[in-house]
């Protein structure tokens, strides 16, 4: 890729924009969209050489451009900060692999080091713990260190976010076994064994989480936190007056004795549990009340970094309509008594943007719907979507002769070699002439080169084109699915391992109650379906083909879990 960012880089249409990425505090790119858009966002990476933060409006298209720009970039550079849109989903099943990227993505911006980091709206919305807490919320251990106690490792281990077990089967968890303590951080393949000579660190392995047995032996470890709002003891007991004070407001406003001692019993099981030197599960709703300072993801980033703020107009649409549903959340959760009225759950994207001192580049496809911006500088781009051909030769035929007349530039991109010497003959067999590229680009000619995008499109001001095999045949780079997995579950082999009334986990829907399986006829094919009742009446028909998607519900403490609703904002 480093080819073709040099390439783009010296375009008229982008040498502009890049050139002046130093210059101005801020500026609108207009017209960009899909891979040629990513395209430029990593040319400015390449040109500013610090780090680079990417804000987009939805969760959907942060992926997707983690998803590009992680094909063209190794994992230690490219990083997504996942947040669900609703707090509904944000506050109840998360699955460890997202809690694990916004670990991971955490720890990388704390280093300073450079690199790519993708967040959608909700993400920069999101409450987190002050950078400097983040900082000291790991935990160094080398063979021959020394830790202060045992009691206390344990308790670090706790604040860490760690559940302690009788053994360890999943991320998150620890136990403790005489002078050996079993841990598996969310950022590691494999749990580690440490084996203490009193508070002396004797050996650190690597072990087999199903069959219990040491693996590889390590010299140093790192742990980092199992959650990505670690809680400091002394900090939640010194918020415990504030929090005790906002339920007693709530109290004294209560309409009805009913209302009065509902919030009553859930402000004295938390004033019970703090009081017991425990941390409430619901204790996120309160870190307004521990740390009073309002943290967002931008005040982890390095000083000097560079933002991109994708999409403008609809991220002004977003943000609006993510403050409606947040308030909606508030307030029925206000009314059960499930949290305290009188706290910010999250933050104002809009203001926390507008309020970063960091230079930015707005992206839009449009210059209008965008407010009122304060621009240095404004760069019309003008692409064009490539042609879809299906494997049409005759239409590329037509297509190659228009670009050789105007003497255009033209890259075709394929997966590897041997694709490219089959896509230079079926060019050959149809009288298209093109070149394999010897790693140069080749000004005026078509040529074929082993890389990857999402999308070709086309610079008609630069006489510049690139096709990938999606658009000359339809032919689409499957990615390897990853593996989601969700705290409290456990993954199934067959349907069969599931009773009727069991509780299950969807990764997209949460939590229901299994009912059984069901043969439904949908287009004149019956199939299979798992059949999952959720709050409110909702069922959802889930085809066993996609068992993967859903998770055996289980809890250490036989807890009856509550059931999501279907659909709705909870």
């Amino acid at each position: 890729m480093q080819l073709l960012h040099q390439t783009i880089s010296k375009l008229k249409g982008f040498k502009g924009w890049l050139d002046t990425l130093s210059l101005h505090e801020s500026q609108l790119v207009i017209g960009l969209s899909g891979s040629v858009k990513h395209l430029a966002e990593s040319c400015a990476f390449e040109k500013l050489d610090k780090q680079l933060v990417i804000v987009t409006p939805t969760l959907l298209q942060a992926t997707q451009t983690y998803e590009e720009l992680s094909e063209w970039y190794d994992d230690e550079v490219v990083h997504l900060f996942p947040v669900e849109e609703s707090l509904a989903a944000d506050f109840s099943v998360v699955s460890p692999d997202v809690v694990s990227q916004r670990i991971r993505t955490l720890d990388f911006l704390s280093r300073g080091e450079k690199g790519i980091v993708i967040v959608p709206l909700s993400g920069v919305q999101k409450l987190l713990v002050p950078a400097a807490v983040w900082k000291k919320s790991s935990i160094e251990l080398a063979m021959g260190s020394e830790i202060e106690s045992m009691d206390a490792f344990v308790e670090q281990l706790v604040e860490l976010g760690y559940r302690r077990e009788n053994m360890v089967a999943t991320p998150g968890e620890f136990a403790l076994r005489g002078s050996i303590v079993d841990i598996y951080p969310l950022d590691q393949e494999y749990p580690l064994r440490l084996d203490f000579f009193d508070t002396e660190v004797d050996s650190i392995r690597t072990f087999n989480a199903e069959t219990q047995r040491s693996m590889d032996v390590i010299q140093e470890v790192r742990i980092l936190p199992a959650t990505d709002l670690p809680l400091q003891k002394e900090a939640v007991w010194k918020a415990q007056a504030k929090i005790h004070a906002l339920y007693e407001k709530d109290v004294k406003a209560a309409q009805s004795e009913e209302r009065k001692d509902q919030v009553k019993n859930i402000q004295q099981a938390i004033d019970a549990q703090l009081e017991n030197g425990e941390i409430p599960s619901n204790l996120t709703y309160f870190l307004e009340c521990i740390y009073p300072e309002k943290t967002s993801l931008l005040d982890y980033v390095s000083k000097d970094a560079y933002l991109i703020i994708d999409d403008y107009a609809r991220f002004i649409e977003k943000s609006k309509t993510l403050e409606e549903e947040a308030g909606y959340w508030k307030t029925h959760h206000i009314e059960t008594g499930a949290i305290a009225s009188g706290l910010s759950l999250v933050q104002d994207g809009r203001k926390v943007l507008k309020e970063s001192p960091l230079s930015r580049t707005y992206l839009a496809i449009f210059q209008k719907g965008l407010g009122r911006l304060a621009l240095d500088a404004i760069y019309p781009i003008t692409t064009r979507t490539m042609t879809q051909f299906f494997s049409q030769m005759p239409m590329v035929k037509v297509e190659a002769d228009r670009w050789k007349k105007q003497g255009a530039t033209v890259i075709v991109l394929v997966d590897d070699t041997k694709r490219a010497q089959k896509v230079e003959q079926t060019f050959a067999d149809f009288d298209i002439k093109s070149v394999i590229s010897n790693g140069t680009v080749l000004e005026g000619q078509l040529q074929i080169m082993v890389g990857k995008m999402h999308n070709g499109f086309e610079l008609p001001e630069d006489k510049f084109a690139i096709l990938t095999e999606r658009e000359l045949f339809n032919k689409l780079t499957k990615r390897a699915p990853r593996n989601q997995k969700i705290s409290n579950a456990e993954r199934l082999k067959s349907y069969t391992e599931l009773a009727v009334g069991d509780y299950v986990v969807h990764v997209n829907h949460g939590v229901g109650v299994y009912q059984g399986m069901e043969t439904l006829e949908i287009g004149g094919i019956h199939q299979d379906y798992m059949s999952i009742h959720y709050q409110d009446g909702g069922n959802l028909f889930v085809p066993v083909t996609q068992i993967k998607l859903v998770q055996k519900y289980v809890s250490s403490d036989a807890k009856v879990p509550k059931l999501n609703k279907l659909g709705g904002t909870e």
